[in-house]
């Protein structure tokens, strides 16, 4: 496509502006075909598409152990609800050799009174006494008496072998052969689906994520939120949700019209620098950083000329001038097609709908007509209208003259997506520092009765810092995602190149290029989930370059150990049948990975609902812990070489963490190469 930036735009025609309404009208037809489809598809799954978390072996147990607490506490305490009483797994101390944690929390408190306070300090002090008193005396029949009570109800459950009093807590073993029994059937009948539940059936979920603004390449830290929010998508899929995924495109703003009145200033010069036939992308995006800097450098000046030309462009955008309308359909183009798609593509990210700010243009007027009708907004003496924010401050929610900003629009997409999807929830995967702004728009869009109250939730995540700890930011001028992608592959390529050539293999290039690809990009998704979403990142360019050190080749070359391991076995699935004492043989490390694999649907709901990636990366390398040093210990000669029953015993648990390991990276968004 060839495109000419040498002056304005020659041919308007009077055509454009009736096109965007055109444009945004096959945008909402084929939405609404997307949600009839998907909820249609939703439907025909049924209810057993998504077991409930008491159906698997872990699951099932917990639920038995609270059967018990139940019939106990009916024995106990006749007049009480048995609702209120729950129990709490906790994890086991590492020095008690036991399955699972069981804590009574509520059976070990005791009814206080109150200490008034006009009593007099003798009366206060015999108060206290007696708090004390019932409280020691409560402690004392729970750990005497009603933990050894309930663990001998919980030792009469079949799949229990031990139960221990530990203080004021329960320690249960599980009866081994039953344990790997139920594991290894459950995780082969589900196959590839093992670890789903129904926790989110029901839900509807909105996911905003990635929204790059059109004119700027995208960069690193795009990759957070665009990573965060498909991964947080498919975790929830796993567990039942309906997730539709939008990509709310910055294509409106007075940032546009600071674009345009950047263009009228140095297109010439910039041209120069960045041919505007083979570089568009950076073309724009140059001009898009001398408009920001000038706007800038304005901030404190009495005369503000760039900052006004750039307001009045974008006003006369809004007013659906045709000359404004041609740049911003031609830039918007360039930017989506040429660079976004791009992208996306190599990230393995889709979407349900792109939809950018534009689309919301003409539904801006009745949300603030409802705010100020509601008595919600006001009007200041300037024009400007002013809501209350959490913090009891006014924040305009839209301009004096007439013009928008930032939450206007997101107030409006609120609504449409109400009235498009048909979601109950809204999930808006974006920056920490957007804390206000998400918190603001949820309080004004529940008030609207647009989502229900605590319908909008912010996924925050930290900044990406450069290594003097100052934020990298398009509006720098920070390089593109897709070149530094480039970057990293052509590293891990050579590095794979000479490590293949040490161990004497001989790899196609597609297949050493292909791997290099998946590696590199492994290493470079794992370091945005190894810690809690809102910590800051640092970006080292020479750490993320180093390969060795990357958390996910040790897990991507675990899976391949695994996959060479059953290969050497020689025990195809099809041979897996049960025998009475084929787990007779397992270490006790073997049975810890076969409990931690029987966790996974456990592991799974915790990460959804907490948003804890983090959470699963250390399940994993845990995991992989233990099969390296049953490896390392138990030699691969020994695997090989064993009975028939015990050799089938092992396979099964280690196609089992195969499937489990490979699922959990898949749902983290990483690959795994034919060879390290």
């Amino acid at each position: 496509m060839s495109i000419e930036f040498e002056g304005a735009p020659e041919e308007i025609s009077p055509e454009l502006q009736r096109t965007l309404a055109e444009q945004n009208a096959e945008i909402e037809a084929s939405v609404l075909r997307l949600v009839a489809a998907r909820q249609a598809e939703f439907a025909m799954r049924g209810s057993d598409a998504h077991p409930s978390i008491d159906e698997n072996t872990i699951g099932a147990s917990k639920l038995a152990i609270q059967v018990c607490l139940n019939e106990l506490l009916s024995r106990e305490f006749p007049e009480q609800a048995t609702e209120q009483n729950a129990i709490e797994f906790r994890a086991v101390p590492d020095h008690i050799d036991a399955d699972i944690c069981v804590d009574v929390p509520h059976l070990k408190r005791t009814e206080r009174t109150p200490v008034p306070n006009e009593a007099d300090a003798s009366e206060k002090k015999r108060i206290k006494l007696e708090n004390k008193a019932r409280g020691a005396a409560r402690m004392k029949w729970f750990r005497t008496e009603f933990l050894p009570s309930l663990a001998q109800e919980i030792s009469s459950l079949p799949f229990v072998e031990n139960v221990q009093v530990s203080g004021i807590f329960l320690n249960v073993t599980f009866e081994k052969v039953s344990l790997a029994k139920d594991v290894f059937k459950e995780i082969e009948s589900m196959g590839g689906d093992f670890g789903n539940t129904d926790l989110l059936d029901g839900e509807r979920v909105i996911v905003d994520f990635s929204s790059p603004n059109i004119v700027k390449t995208m960069h690193m830290g795009h990759l957070r939120s665009t990573l965060i929010g498909h991964v947080l998508c498919m975790l929830q899929e796993s567990q039942g949700g309906l997730t539709y995924r939008v990509n709310h495109i910055g294509d409106w703003g007075t940032q546009f019209g600071n674009l345009v009145a950047a263009y009228d200033r140095w297109s010439d010069e910039v041209a120069e620098e960045f041919d505007p036939e083979s570089k568009p992308i950076l073309f724009l995006a140059e001009l898009y950083r001398r408009g920001s800097a000038a706007v800038k450098s304005e901030k404190e000046s009495d005369e503000k000329p760039f900052t006004d030309d750039g307001r009045a462009k974008f006003k006369l955008l809004e007013e659906g001038d045709l000359t404004m309308l041609a740049y911003w359909d031609k830039f918007k183009d360039l930017s989506v097609s040429r660079e976004f798609q791009k992208v996306y593509k190599r990230l393995g990210v889709h979407f349900d709908v792109m939809m950018g700010e534009s689309f919301y243009e003409d539904r801006m007027a009745e949300p603030m007509a409802d705010l100020e009708r509601m008595g919600l907004a006001t009007r200041e003496e300037g024009g400007a209208l002013v809501v209350l924010d959490q913090n009891g401050k006014t924040y305009i929610v839209q301009k004096s003259d007439g013009g928008t900003v930032y939450i206007t629009r997101d107030i409006a997409a609120a609504r449409t997506r109400k009235e498009l999807f048909g979601a109950n929830h809204h999930m808006y995967v974006i920056g920490k520092e957007q804390k206000h702004h998400i918190g603001l728009l949820g309080k004004i869009s529940a008030e609207l009765g647009d989502v229900p109250a605590g319908g909008v939730e912010h996924v925050s995540f930290g900044m990406i810092n450069d290594t003097d700890g100052k934020k990298i930011s398009s509006r720098d001028g920070a390089g593109g995602l897709n070149d530094f992608i480039d970057d990293l592959v052509g590293v891990t390529e050579k590095a794979l190149v000479e490590r293949y050539k040490d161990h004497g293999v001989s790899l196609d290039p597609e297949e050493v290029r292909s791997n290099a690809e998946i590696i590199a990009k492994g290493n470079l998704y794992i370091s945005n989930f190894t810690q809690s979403l809102d910590a800051d990142m640092v970006f080292d360019p020479d750490v993320a370059l180093n390969t060795e050190k990357s958390p996910a080749i040790y897990l991507q070359y675990t899976v391949l150990r695994v996959r060479t391991l059953l290969e050497t076995m020689g025990v195809s699935k099809e041979e897996f049948t049960w025998k009475e004492g084929m787990t007779d043989a397992f270490s006790s490390t073997a049975h810890d990975l076969l409990l931690q694999l029987a966790n996974f649907p456990q592991v799974l709901q915790h990460v959804t609902s907490r948003r804890s990636l983090h959470t699963l990366v250390r399940y994993l390398q845990d995991m992989a812990k233990k099969v390296n040093i049953m490896y390392g210990t138990e030699s691969k000669v020994k695997f090989v070489d064993m009975p028939e029953s015990e050799k089938m015993a092992y396979a099964r648990l280690f196609s089992a963490v195969h499937q489990v390991m490979q699922r959990a990276l898949a749902l983290l968004h990483i690959e795994i190469p034919t060879r390290i």
